[in-house]
């Protein structure tokens, strides 16, 4: 059983398969081979997130059911840096927009989302506010300033501001928990158990 897939934007043909295990396979999708294994992570894989942008491209985010963070090279499958560890599972990761690539989100099974910055690995701010896990994330861009969505089991879907983790507005879902998130451009697609959504969220 997966953890999460996550694809590459190296060549369009990697992706990476985590399971329910210590080790995170990379395979070449177009051969179906394994391109590398990573190993030495700490615990049980329950996220994973390629870099898009042209400085952050070759690395790759792996997050625990532990609560670990830890970012690797998947060319060399070795590990690049461990991120300070929250102690709750890792539902979700998102790297920063065009001019905040730095950022790092993680979705929390605490409910909390946490940004980070890959540069000098700190914590830059937590995101609170959710009554249950938060299912998933995604960096958005609003008047030109990142923003993050998170995607709960409390049946809400809410807007934070990146740069300070203030949160900005609050979308009730109808009929059940918030599953998964998509930005394109100022709209945002949010899938839930019985519904699917386009938000504008400029105009929230």
């Amino acid at each position: 059983m997966n953890a999460g897939l996550a694809s590459s934007p190296l060549d369009g043909h990697t992706v990476l398969a985590t399971a329910f295990e210590s080790d995170t396979t990379i395979w070449n999708a177009a051969t179906g081979e394994s391109a590398g294994v990573l190993r030495g992570h700490n615990g049980v894989v329950t996220a994973a997130r390629f870099g898009e942008s042209n400085e952050w491209r070759h690395v790759l985010a792996l997050g625990t059911r532990e609560g670990a963070l830890s970012l690797w090279d998947p060319g060399t499958s070795t590990g690049a840096r461990d991120l300070a560890s929250h102690g709750e599972p890792v539902l979700a990761l998102a790297f920063g927009p065009a001019n905040h690539e730095h950022m790092l989100a993680s979705a929390n099974a605490d409910g909390t989302g946490n940004i980070w910055d890959l540069v000098s690995g700190e914590r830059l701010a937590t995101l609170q506010g959710h009554t249950a896990a938060v299912n998933s994330i995604a960096f958005g861009v609003i008047n030109e300033l990142p923003v993050v969505a998170t995607a709960g089991s409390d049946r809400t879907v809410r807007l934070w501001d990146a740069l300070s983790g203030a949160c900005l507005h609050v979308h009730q879902m109808q009929y059940g928990p918030a599953r998964c998130l998509a930005w394109s451009e100022s709209v945002l697609a949010i899938t839930s158990d019985q519904s699917f959504r386009l938000w504008d969220v400029a105009a929230a």
